[in-house]
């Protein structure tokens, strides 16, 4: 993520803050936030959730959504 390269990971220690917490965990909010609506199929809520996960890159849309977001 590019403010970990930025501050050489030395942010992610301020994690008690909202801001700061939203930047690193943006994956899981917006899996909770989405799940809460009940309108959309796992599969969709997981490759939300993990879309930094480089893990799990194998997906062609998980590929897709960290190409963009690494952009942004």
């Amino acid at each position: 993520m590019i403010l970990d390269k930025l501050t050489g990971g030395k942010l992610a220690k301020h994690s008690k803050y909202k801001k700061i917490d939203s930047y690193y965990n943006h994956g899981e909010i917006g899996y909770k936030i989405l799940k809460e609506i009940g309108q959309y199929d796992e599969e969709f809520l997981q490759i939300i959730k993990n879309h930094h996960n480089k893990d799990i890159s194998n997906n062609e849309v998980l590929c897709i959504l960290q190409k963009w977001d690494d952009k942004n």
